[in-house]
């Protein structure tokens, strides 16, 4: 094992965010953690290409934590980040849960909050990743009564789900291994033990046809939407943008696969964050690239137009946002 290596984590991104009305930054840490044992177990996720980035490697450690994200933080502030402005922090991996401890110990994941908090004063929510089918109550009422007891009431906390698309016949045929009634155990888990919930979704990689692009978005919506019904908690969607990694660009799965003009896809969104007001759903699109550069992806790549009006929407919430300046 490279020691060096353990203690460095990926590199940082950020997009803005709305809390509660409140415009800020989201940062999202990406820990580096081992394989995903999904990946291990069953050949992984056809549409993702960072399963297996990591490698074979022992849960993360309390130190090797504090290290990486520690080193994530010096590497926002050499962009030029105001720590300031950071009102979210969201722990991602490329592995399977960082509720895992198989992926990294719990004191590790605590320390990690531990120093996000302090470096950011201004953070209202810490977002952690994991598949839905690795949620355990017991796990989540003590990282709970951890936050409540170090960061108080004003520090909210979120798990974050790969929910993918809305369509479970498409999950399977991608290999998620989520059904949606695993979808729903996971929001009453959640709900339970005062957890919010984010639902990933990809939109313009499934569907080929515009229409069968906007009735997807709508669907996701509308998933996600009926499960924060059940819910105490709050539940809200993040977009992504699909793209093809360089290895599976030859793959049947991507053959129909085309680049949607930026126009069209902005328009689309549009009419998606005018059904999420409707539902009344936290609807969010990502505008970062890291997946997208640590796979070497050949299609499906932002445009910094395109990347600075989803920017525009994430801080407002304004559809009206969604067009090309």
């Amino acid at each position: 094992m490279n020691c060096k290596f353990r203690n460095t984590a990926h590199p940082v991104s950020a997009k803005s965010v709305r809390i509660a009305g409140v415009p800020g930054i989201e940062l999202f840490i990406t820990l580096r953690t081992r394989t995903c044992s999904w990946k291990k177990e069953t050949g992984g996720c056809t549409f993702c290409g960072v399963g297996g980035l990591d490698g074979d490697m022992p849960p993360l450690s309390f130190s090797e934590a504090n290290l990486q994200v520690e080193g994530s933080i010096r590497d926002f502030k050499s962009q030029g980040g105001d720590v300031s402005a950071v009102t979210k922090v969201s722990f991602i991996s490329m592995s399977d849960s960082l509720l895992n401890p198989m992926t990294i110990e719990e004191r590790a994941l605590r320390i990690a909050m531990e120093t996000a908090v302090r470096a950011f004063p201004n953070v209202s929510c810490l977002s952690v990743e994991s598949r839905a089918d690795m949620l355990h109550s017991d796990y989540l009422n003590r990282l709970w009564d951890f936050m409540q007891n170090e960061f108080g009431n004003g520090v909210s906390g979120e798990v974050a789900v790969g929910v993918e698309t809305a369509s479970e016949y498409n999950r399977n045929l991608l290999g998620k291994g989520i059904s949606d009634a695993v979808l729903v155990s996971a929001s009453r888990v959640l709900s339970d033990t005062m957890w919010s919930m984010r639902g990933s979704l990809i939109y313009a990689l499934f569907e080929h046809e515009p229409l069968a692009r906007v009735l997807a978005l709508k669907n996701g919506i509308d998933l996600m939407a009926g499960l924060g019904e059940r819910m105490r908690t709050y539940t809200s969607i993040l977009l992504l943008r699909g793209y093809v990694p360089e290895d599976m660009a030859s793959s049947n799965l991507f053959r129909d696969f085309v680049e949607v003009p930026d126009e069209v896809v902005l328009r689309e969104l549009r009419e998606a964050a005018l059904h999420a007001k409707r539902r009344k759903l936290h609807f969010e699109i990502d505008s970062t690239t890291a997946d997208q550069e640590a796979v070497r992806a050949t299609l499906g790549i932002m445009s910094p137009e395109y990347r600075a009006a989803l920017d525009r929407y994430n801080q407002s919430l304004d559809p009206r946002e969604l067009v090309l300046k």
